[in-house]
């Protein structure tokens, strides 16, 4: 990546809702510590460098709702650099740091310490501080001077929290500190004796059943606590029918709720698990063909109101073994948007609202959100393979060498334009 100066991008198609140059084509005026959006021809000094853009798109930077940062503790998966990297090279202006890192963001300290080290990549960290201390669901974690340091949310992610009167307490204080909670649903017993979806393809190939009652019990849980106190919650990974209903009646109850679905639930079955490969070993597990369906109708009819990457870096050693040892989760950044894109599932109207628009009203993102954006090439094809992402110690992915569409060619973020590739 290297950072473009003195130079104008002509001829690029606007596609950021609201902008006054919306749908029309536009030139992107790139100086030292300032960029502008023109009318396309517009009088511009002869001596910058001209780039041709007419095979460009201008969308809004893209926002993902959660992914795990690694440091410090387990910088052998990914330091938070490299994850804010991988952030941009797939069109992520901002990214919601989940308090994974060991120690655990749960403290003041550590979430300036975050904020310090980010504050070096091209683009923004968003710290989530942890609800409970160590996520273990014990004793609540300093909200407020976590707040006060700059947590814009708080989760304890896939740490589901088995204690309800905690949980209760956490959505107290939520509310008095004007924030949002994030929660992973599910029941943590039910949970506890499975690894992928409950159905024919567990059966057949003889691996533990996670069946899906055990999402939407624990979700219920979760609204009824919404419902008793108030408090703004957004539920992450939402990956089962009974869970889109319920978030559904609870919406139309006017409760103060929203929910996103990891990408890969959007694209992916159960069946991919014939070959036990690990990468696609995932928390909540992929499910079969007729949920996958429902979960794109909840998107496209605005019961899911985002779509996240859930990025979960793991080391060779991790994933590599048996599968029933094998750890979860699945290396996503660079590849949510050029998949999506490739699978002509959504419009590029719809993706926006799930990747920017709506991730930016559920963290209460202010006006600043605004002045993000990215420069996508939406027809040219590429691959990703394993071999571009040498520095990485974790390339736990099943995307590699698939044919992707959507390339991310610019990054105008933090005022300054990065040519990405």
């Amino acid at each position: 990546m290297k950072k473009v100066f003195e130079k104008v991008i002509t001829s690029v198609f606007n596609r950021v809702p609201d902008h006054s140059l919306y749908k029309k084509q536009c030139d992107i005026l790139i100086r030292i510590n300032e960029i502008k959006i023109l009318p396309s021809g517009s009088e511009i000094d002869e001596n910058i460098q001209r780039i041709e853009g007419n095979h460009l798109s201008l969308l809004p930077g893209l926002i993902d709702l959660h992914s795990e940062i690694n440091q410090p503790g387990r910088e052998d998966r990914e330091n938070i650099l490299q994850t804010l990297h991988l952030a941009a090279l797939g069109g992520f202006t901002h990214l919601a740091g989940m308090p994974s890192s060991q120690p655990v963001a749960d403290s003041r300290q550590l979430i300036e310490f975050q904020q310090k080290l980010a504050s070096n990549a091209v683009n923004n960290l968003l710290s989530i501080g942890a609800i409970s201390k160590n996520l273990e669901g014990k004793e609540l974690a300093e909200m407020y001077d976590m707040k006060s340091a700059g947590s814009v949310a708080f989760t304890d992610y896939k740490n589901r929290i088995r204690n309800s009167k905690l949980l209760l307490l956490s959505m107290q204080y939520a509310q008095q500190l004007n924030v949002t909670l994030l929660l992973t649903p599910g029941d943590s017993d039910l949970l506890r004796y499975g690894m992928v979806h409950e159905g024919v393809v567990s059966t057949r190939l003889g691996l533990k059943g996670l069946p899906t009652i055990a999402e939407s019990i624990g979700l219920k849980r979760d609204i009824d606590l919404v419902r008793y106190t108030g408090c703004r919650v957004h539920f992450q990974s939402i990956s089962t029918i009974e869970s889109i209903n319920l978030i559904r009646m609870a919406k139309s109850e006017g409760l103060p709720i929203t929910a996103d679905v990891n990408f890969y639930h959007l694209l992916l079955t159960d069946e991919m698990l014939e070959n036990f490969d690990s990468n696609y070993k995932t928390d909540p597990p992929l499910r079969d063909e007729k949920i996958r369906q429902a979960l794109i109708e909840a998107v496209k009819d605005g019961t899911i109101d985002a779509i996240a990457a859930d990025h979960q870096p793991r080391t060779y050693e991790e994933k590599v073994c048996e599968f029933d040892k094998a750890s979860y989760g699945m290396f996503t950044l660079p590849f949510v948007f050029p998949t999506l894109i490739e699978s002509n599932i959504f419009s590029v109207d719809i993706l926006i609202d799930k990747l920017h628009k709506n991730p930016a009203k559920i963290l209460g993102l202010n006006s600043d959100i605004k002045e993000n954006f990215i420069l996508v090439n939406l027809e040219e094809d590429f691959v990703w393979n394993k071999e571009d992402f040498k520095e990485f110690c974790s390339v736990n992915s099943p995307f590699f060498n698939k044919k992707l569409k959507g390339k991310i060619e610019y990054l105008i973020t933090k005022n300054q334009c990065i040519e990405v590739f």
